[in-house]
């Protein structure tokens, strides 16, 4: 079944937030590589670590959730898998008679896969909502560890703690991180915030073709980060 004018316009509305998503998230994972630098100067220095292991467990999470969530999209655009437009949400669908492996690879939710619909990611706007709010969560909590710990290494500018702290970070790309963790924000902030709703009586049902031709596809090898 061919996707209607209004579905593609909800479809393509959810791949900018999805690449709205992919861009705050990248800045989470600058951030994390910024509290690896800090972390390693502590260690250099006999300081007690930075009690940060269950956020950057999390922030793992919320990563490869994303990196799933790219391959779905992918999937979607080359047509091997579909979209379902059902009580204001999408659904993600595999054809009829695709292999239970094939469907595993692409699941999103940690959930069983439905063999009934053949169902491999239900209601993905909310699911790309809450991946939003888990990681501006995280991101939040892991910037003010790091400046808390910034203004402690430098309480003393002039100190020699200032002076090797500025060495290290200078040494390890410290502010080149920063830089690109301003560049991704704002990029970000140009993008949709909110995924477009299908208009009423637009219509309800499986499109299993969408958008097939490798232009479309709102990421490639060369542009995945």
């Amino acid at each position: 079944m061919e996707p209607t004018n209004a579905q593609i316009e909800v479809w393509q509305s959810f791949k900018a937030v999805a690449k709205r998503a992919d861009l705050e998230i990248r800045a989470t994972q600058l951030t994390v590589e910024q509290l690896a630098v800090i972390s390693a100067f502590y260690k250099s220095k006999n300081m007690p670590p930075m009690p940060i292991g269950p956020l950057l467990a999390k922030a793992a999470e919320i990563h490869r959730k994303n990196e799933r969530l790219k391959e779905v999209i992918i999937a979607v655009e080359l047509e091997k898998l579909g979209l379902r437009f059902e009580d204001g949400d999408i659904d993600i669908m595999a054809p009829p008679g695709t292999n239970s492996d094939v469907i595993a690879q692409y699941q999103l939710n940690g959930l069983p896969i439905i063999i009934v619909g053949i169902a491999v990611g239900v209601a993905i706007i909310a699911y790309i909502a809450a991946l939003r709010q888990q990681n501006a969560e995280v991101f939040s909590k892991l910037s003010a560890l790091k400046d808390d710990a910034e203004s402690m290494l430098c309480a003393e500018p002039s100190s020699a703690q200032c002076t090797e702290w500025k060495i290290a970070k200078e040494s390890a790309g410290y502010d080149r991180r920063e830089n690109a963790i301003d560049q991704v924000s704002e990029a970000a902030e140009n993008l949709p915030d909110t995924v477009k709703k299908l208009a009423m009586g637009a219509g309800i049902g499986i499109a299993v073709a969408v958008l097939g031709a490798a232009a479309y596809l709102l990421w490639n090898k060369k542009n995945a980060r």
